[in-house]
Formats: structure tokens, C-alpha cells, sequence
């Protein structure tokens, strides 16, 4: 850990006697801009397609994860029969005519590998299963059914007398919740061997089990998406210089704290404090995810005003922003540096959050180095791939579940495969139209994975080393940035202290 003090000397970069520190530089490509960027927002689509694309997307690599689990031992289904003549209590929802016309898929996986006790496994639409003991493979999305989850039904609703809704921070009851798999047919209820509180909605996920006599679907196996492939045929796994990727979160300009650890933060990057030249140099770019600003800077009281009354007003956020350009300035006038918005920027709320508009930072603009970028947020940097987001997707898993650790919550959006599998269920995001790409599925899986505005500083090192999964902290909070080598995604904390003179 590198500790940054501010009674340490701090000079103008390097003495007379040194020479001129050059800043190592790499190559950089903004990889999802096609599916991140919203060029336009059409007010009259549904949410359906994004769920259809996504297990669309999905649901191959739910498919060979079953392959290598159970065997490759692959049975025509014109030999496989799933009619009864039993009647099934089922608990679902849907069907209707797309019900009764589906049948089993083309493919169904025999128990010829481990975890299937030597039993036949059909793979099946949710429609096509039956009550009669045998065992099925589904894939589907989850839907969990929380009654304490927000509704502004209940809350307008006269049966239940405009009760006012109070303010929780877990929507999660362990007695009451149910979770539902559902795909383009319909949907059934879970139940077995199933961790119900340790899931969220929207994930694709594959099951194996058979129908019970309750309508239920009785699960013995949970499969998660294969992860996508890692191209590491152009990384250099073995370089000879040291290159920094520089992660900052949570600012939160406009708060109660010391503002002299701003100007620290700045005399880090630039280089002029003396101790830290060696790694300052070394820093090809910097990465700021989101809350740049407080939510004290909302004065959400002038929204409930006539626009007559709020005329002479001052934004709250004026000051803070102006603070925040001339620290962006300082940063881009040295090194490269991308802008994610967070929850509290002004930005619209919907994900994927569209960069921050260039005329607020009239000062960092004048730099090429300054980008503002989406969230989430994918690139590249010397072929190594990072994508990452800036928290809001870690808080709203630990809201409707009970993964309360960030860095098990982000590894879970890992192991299925999508950034914000909440979107749009309880984390709001624009609408997808039939032709795009949900832009929250991993396509590549990257090197560095990581989520800004976590309480403390986490990492770990998965995929034999070749992966990184980071929780950025709070520096509003922590006093600490996080630096990632990529020359062996070595992570070095640096906190900056301030101490009494």
C-alpha cells in the first residue's frame, strides 16, 4: 500500500539534476459503444425484447455448461415422447396458445456424465413438462415474486387504504418469496435444491429436475451461462515495463470532507509529488466511476416549485461542478481520463447511463485526453479488455437478495454472464428495441472486471490469474484509489492521509 500524506515535500516534477519523467502511453478503443450509446429513445417500446434477446443470447451457453456437466451423449427428440394424459396442477403464468404448441427442443442430454444418477434428461420448453417423474433440463429466466417490493399499485391501491410504504433497505422475506423460471412459453415455479435468496431477477439460468404434484418444479442441478471466451492471443502475458490503469470512484464533490485530498489526488496523477513520480509515470489511464458529485447538490425542493418561483435560484451543483472541472483539468493535462456518470451526476437515471455532457467541464474539454464515457462501460487498453459499471448494479442485487458482499455481488454478475441482470425489473434502463443487442451481456470476457463506489477496497484473481474482479471504494469515504498493473494485474492501493502540521 502506498500512503500519501500531505506534509510529504512536493515539488515541480523533476529536479534540475533528473531529466524529464515521460508518461508511458498505451492503445485505447471504446469496445461497446455500438450497444451502449442511445442514439435515440423511442418512448413506445416494451421490455419484453430485452428479456428475449438476452436468453436468446444466453441460452447456448446455459446449453453447453449442461454438456459438460452431464455428457455429450445427444438424443434425437423424434425418439422422445413428453405426452400425458395426466392433467398438471401447475403454478404458472402465460401460456395460452404458444403453450400448447410447444414441444420438446431438438436436443435432449443423456445421463451418461456425472450428476444425473444414469437417468435420461429431456431438454424441453417450460410448456412441454409434464407430472409423470421424469427428469427435465429447462432454461429460463428467474422471476422472483417479493410482496415487499416497491409497487405503486399497492401504494395508490384503495384495498389497501393508501398505507404509507416504509423505507426498507432488504426487500427480502425468506418465508414469503417464490422464484418462478419463465421463458417464451410460460412460466413455472421453482422449487429443491435452489438458493432463492441468493439469486435476482433476470438472471438465465438452467435446471434440472421433474414437476411434483403441486405444479412445482422440483430442482436437483442450477447451471449458470459458460462464461464468454478470452481472447489472450494478443496480451502480452509477460511484459517488461509496468503500465497503471488508475480507478477512483465516489468523489462526491459537495460533502463534508477535506477538500486538500482532491489536490492530493490531482499532485498524485500529474506527477508532482516527488515520492510518486516513479508510479505516476507509469499510469496510462485514468478511470473516474461515477459519483463525482453529492447528492447533497440536488435540492430536489425546486422541482416541487412553480418555475417562476425557482427563476433566481442557484443550483447547488454549480460550485461542486465547477470544482470538479478544474480537478479533471489538472488530472487530463497529464494523462489520459475517462468520466463514468454514477447515481448522484446529472445524468438520467437510466441505464446504460449516457456520457456526461462536454459543456459542463468547459475547462478538461480542452484536452483530447478527457473522454466521457457510458456506464457501464467497456474498453481496451494494450488488447487487455476492462468493463465495469459504477455500482449502482451491486446495491440493487443487495436490495432484492442476500449477497450483501460487493465482491460476491459482482462475481455472481459475473457467473451469469450480464453486467445488471436487475435491468429493468427494479434498476431502471431505456427500453430495447427488436434489432439491438442487450447491452448488458458479456460478449468477451474480460480481463479486468470491476464496480465503482463500494464501501471498502476487494479484488480477486480468478481464471488462473488472467482475471481480475475489483470493488473500487468510496473516496469520499475511504481516502483511496486503486491502481491495476497490467503487466500482472498486480493491485496496489493508495490512500492519501492528512495529518496535523
Amino acid at each position: 500500500m502506498v500512503v500519501m500524506k500531505s506534509d510529504e515535500s512536493v515539488d515541480d516534477g523533476a529536479t534540475e539534476g533528473e531529466g524529464v519523467l515521460l508518461r508511458r502511453t498505451a492503445n485505447y478503443e471504446f469496445k461497446g459503444k455500438h450497444k451502449l450509446m442511445v442514439k435515440t429513445y423511442q418512448h413506445n417500446l416494451q421490455y419484453v425484447h430485452l428479456y428475449t434477446t438476452r436468453l436468446n443470447i444466453l441460452k447456448p451457453r446455459v446449453l453447453r455448461a449442461m454438456q459438460e456437466k452431464i455428457g455429450d451423449n445427444l438424443l434425437d427428440s423424434s425418439t422422445v415422447s413428453v405426452s400425458s394424459n395426466k392433467s398438471s396442477p401447475r403454478k404458472d403464468v402465460g401460456g395460452g396458445a404458444a403453450a400448447a404448441a410447444a414441444s420438446p427442443s431438438k436436443l435432449s442430454m443423456g445421463g451418461s456424465g456425472s450428476g444425473t444418477g444414469g437417468q435420461a434428461v429431456t431438454l424441453v420448453s417450460i410448456s412441454a413438462i409434464r407430472p409423470d417423474q421424469r427428469r427435465y433440463a429447462v432454461v429460463g429466466t428467474v422471476q422472483k415474486r417479493q410482496h415487499l417490493k416497491p409497487s405503486i399499485l399497492k401504494e395508490v391501491s384503495e384495498e389497501h387504504n393508501l398505507e404509507p410504504v416504509l423505507p426498507r433497505d432488504n426487500f427480502v422475506d425468506e418465508h414469503c418469496d417464490q422464484m418462478f423460471i419463465e421463458d417464451n412459453t410460460q412460466s413455472l415455479a421453482l422449487t429443491g435444491n435452489i438458493k432463492t435468496h441468493y439469486l435476482c431477477n433476470g438472471m438465465v439460468i438452467g435446471a434440472i429436475g421433474r414437476e411434483n404434484s403441486e405444479g412445482e418444479f422440483h430442482v436437483d442441478q442450477v447451471f449458470y451461462p459458460q462464461w464468454a471466451e478470452q481472447d489472450l492471443s494478443a496480451v502480452d502475458l509477460n511484459p517488461k515495463e509496468d503500465s497503471y490503469l488508475m480507478f477512483v470512484s465516489g468523489l462526491n464533490i459537495g460533502a463534508d470532507y477535506e477538500p486538500v485530498t482532491l489536490d492530493m489526488l490531482a499532485a498524485f496523477v500529474s506527477g508532482d509529488c516527488g515520492p510518486s513520480q516513479s508510479i505516476a509515470k507509469n499510469i496510462v489511464r485514468v478511470i473516474v466511476c461515477g459519483n463525482s458529485l453529492s447528492s447533497n447538490c440536488v435540492d430536489k425542493s425546486l422541482h416541487s416549485q412553480a418555475r417562476y418561483l425557482s427563476k433566481k435560484s442557484t443550483v447547488g451543483s454549480v460550485l461542486p461542478l465547477q470544482t470538479l472541472d478544474s480537478l479533471l483539468q489538472q488530472m487530463a493535462a497529464s494523462c489520459d481520463l475517462d468520466l463514468m456518470p454514477g447515481e448522484n451526476d446529472p445524468c438520467t437515471a437510466f441505464l446504460p447511463q449516457q456520457p456526461l455532457h462536454r459543456c459542463m467541464f468547459p475547462k478538461s474539454r480542452m484536452f483530447s485526453s478527457f473522454n466521457t464515457v457510458t456506464n457501464p462501460y467497456h474498453f481496451s487498453v494494450d488488447t487487455s479488455e476492462v468493463v465495469g459499471c459504477s455500482g449502482q448494479n451491486l446495491k440493487d442485487i443487495a436490495r432484492y437478495s442476500k449477497v450483501s458482499d460487493e465482491l460476491a455481488a459482482l462475481e455472481m454478475t459475473l457467473n451469469c454472464q450480464v453486467t445488471c441482470p436487475t435491468a429493468p425489473d427494479t434498476l431502471p434502463c431505456y427500453p430495447l428495441g427488436k434489432n439491438r443487442d442487450d447491452p448488458f451481456v458479456i460478449e468477451r470476457q474480460p480481463r479486468v472486471y470491476f464496480a465503482g463506489n463500494c464501501s471498502s477496497m476487494q479484488y480477486k484473481h480468478t481464471c488462473e490469474g488472467n482475471q481480475l474482479l475489483l470493488c473500487v471504494p468510496s473516496f469520499s469515504e475511504t481516502k483511496q484509489i486503486v491502481l491495476v498493473n497490467l503487466k500482472d494485474l498486480k493491485v496496489t492501493p493508495v490512500c492519501f492521509g492528512v495529518s496535523l502540521i
